[in-house]
């Protein structure tokens, strides 16, 4: 069960439009399980972190594993980055990737996303 405490901070934009950021073919997962296939998915839940407030994420996503949440986190940050701009409060964010039982699977800073966008783009 997922149980981060939610605080009376607005969500941000981009994390209310996770179709808008991920605009790709339908999933084959229905409620966490492969259409006609029995097998369950891991459900992840995007959690900001602004110094100590948590923006929770009460929804979360369905996914395929880690490193599947590792990309949409990156693509997350980086869609409220061009939305919102660097400025400073948001660069020392941190989207704290949990699963179901509430387990922190990773933490990514804002910042971290934004220099590897820089790394991304300079590489031949």
């Amino acid at each position: 069960m997922h149980n981060q405490s939610q605080c009376n901070i607005a969500k941000p934009a981009a994390f209310l439009n996770f179709d808008e950021v991920f605009a790709a073919e339908p999933s084959p997962v229905v409620d966490g399980n492969f259409r006609n296939s029995g097998i369950v998915m891991p459900r992840y839940f995007f959690n900001t972190r602004l110094g100590e407030e948590i923006v929770d994420d009460p929804d979360g996503e369905v996914l395929r594993n880690p490193d599947h949440a590792w990309e949409t986190a990156r693509a997350m940050i980086m869609q409220l980055l061009r939305s919102e701009g660097t400025q400073r409060d948001l660069l020392s964010a941190v989207l704290e990737v949990t699963d179901e039982q509430g387990e922190i699977v990773l933490e990514f800073p804002f910042s971290e996303a934004l220099l590897d966008s820089a790394d991304s783009t300079t590489r031949h």
